[in-house]
C-alpha cells in the first residue's frame, strides 16, 4: 500500500493559510491541526506523508495569531491614547 498525504496535514495547511489571509483566529485551527498532524506521521511508519504541509501550517497559525495579537494590541494603543476613537 503507497503511503498517504495526512488528511491533517492538508488541513493544517488550509487553516493555516486562511488565519494569515483572511481572520488569525483560524491560525489557531492550524497550530493545532499541525502539531497533531506532524505526531500522527510521525508514528504512522511511513504510511502518512505531508509533514512539509503540517510544518507549514503550524507556523503560518503562529504567524497568523502573533500578527492578529499585534493588531489588537497596536489599536488597543491607539484607542487609549486618543489617537482614534469611537465618535466623529
Amino acid at each position: 500500500m503507497p503511503p498517504q498525504t495526512s488528511n491533517k496535514a492538508v488541513w493544517a495547511l488550509v487553516t493555516g493559510l486562511l488565519g494569515l489571509v483572511c481572520c488569525g483566529f483560524f491560525g489557531i485551527a492550524g497550530i493545532i491541526l499541525g502539531g497533531q498532524a506532524k505526531t500522527e506521521i510521525a508514528e504512522s511508519q511511513g504510511r502518512l506523508t505531508g509533514s512539509g504541509m503540517a510544518q507549514a501550517g503550524y507556523i503560518l497559525g503562529i504567524v497568523s495569531v502573533a500578527l492578529t495579537v499585534l493588531g489588537i494590541l497596536v489599536y488597543g494603543v491607539l484607542f487609549a491614547t486618543g489617537v482614534i476613537s469611537t465618535s466623529n
